[in-house]
């Protein structure tokens, strides 16, 4: 170590003009801190200009009389701590962050179907608003399998995940509250699924509709989708609300070619309004954080994995007192987690 360490005082002595004349006594004291067994140097030996600067910060520390101690070149294993989450301030650095991650090649898929999970949460009020109704919230999984030629036959299938339970309000419910879909299992072309037809599509038009919902095709989109959302919610008067509640549907269904991805999610970005809602959601199991817009009483939010890419689900949040009588704000009035993969059979789960 004393021949490590003359070398290095060496050359701090001939680089630097402005430096101590004698550095005997920066020398003395580094191998006195050795001899107690102080930590000096790690494990490893380091680079040629980490040790001079070493000296350097040692020769200052000494001038100005105070005592050295030099850490060990790197913590051991065990010591190391994790890095702390990014804190985001905008929604465009988690949207940015979010598209770049998505344009990494996608896991290769399974030929035969596409499967989307949705797991949906939804309060219901039950009685009159103005007279602390009764809040009671349903969960319902459903699953779709989307075969690669989407003319083809889809399957739908919803459950019930728990039994309703009042989460607010006035006296329990005598009465069921509130439309909740139906649960069952069907399989009808184009996705044209009985009773309630939520996945319709038009087998004559999925083609060639600018829809980016039906656009199932890999290959660049027929538009951007800041114009199609523009034009989408053009009777709304390209209202941000809007164009973001779209968005979150896109989003939602699962549908979307992983290719596209990142290019709605800069589209949101652009929205007017956007801002980062929560910097750590769990939602079902799965971190994320929650981009969100108001219209002033209920703030709707899509919930993304930065790191990943990954679209995880939707959410809505009460935020002013008409939003949901009787809940508090902050209460989460609807959540969605979204999960998607492939298979090669009908009806059949990944993994």
């Amino acid at each position: 170590m004393a021949d490590e360490l003359d070398d290095a005082l060496r050359r701090l002595r001939a680089e630097h003009d402005d430096g101590p004349d004698d550095l005997s006594a920066v020398r003395a004291r580094v191998l006195a801190a050795a001899e107690r067994g102080e930590p000096v140097l790690g494990p490893r030996r380091r680079p040629r200009w980490a040790v001079v600067a070493v000296a350097a910060a040692a020769a200052v520390l000494v001038a100005g009389g105070a005592v050295v101690v030099l850490a060990p070149s790197e913590p051991r294993p065990e010591e190391v701590q994790p890095a702390a989450p990014p804190q985001w301030t905008t929604a465009w650095q988690v949207l940015d962050a979010a598209a770049v991650a998505a344009r990494r090649p996608a896991p290769p898929r399974v030929a035969g179907y596409r499967w989307v999970e949705r797991l949906r949460r939804e309060i219901k009020l039950e009685g009159p608003r103005w007279s602390s109704p009764t809040a009671i919230e349903y969960a319902q999984r459903e699953e779709v399998w989307v075969p690669d030629e989407p003319t083809g036959l889809w399957r739908l299938k919803r459950t019930q995940v728990a039994p309703p339970r009042q989460v607010g309000g006035g006296p329990p419910a005598t009465t069921p509250v509130g439309a909740v879909p139906a649960t069952g299992e069907w399989t009808a072309p184009c996705g044209r699924f009985p009773p309630d037809g939520s996945f319709d599509s038009n087998c004559d038009v999925m083609r060639v509709e600018a829809d980016p919902r039906y656009d199932f095709a890999p290959g660049p989109l027929r538009q951007p989708f800041t114009k199609w959302l523009h034009k989408t919610t053009s009777v709304l008067g390209t209202d941000p609300v809007g164009r973001f509640r779209v968005a979150a549907e896109v989003l939602t269904r699962g549908l979307l070619p992983h290719e596209h991805l990142g290019e709605l999610y800069l589209a949101i970005a652009d929205i007017p309004g956007v801002r980062v809602a929560d910097g750590e959601v769990l939602l079902e199991g799965q971190y994320g954080v929650a981009v969100g817009i108001t219209d002033g009483q209920v703030e709707r939010q899509i919930v993304v994995d930065p790191a990943t890419g990954r679209f995880l689900g939707e959410r809505k949040v009460a935020i002013g007192p008409e939003a949901a009588p009787g809940l508090a704000p902050g209460t989460v009035l609807s959540s969605v987690a979204v999960r998607t993969g492939s298979v090669d059979q009908l009806g059949k789960r990944p993994g």
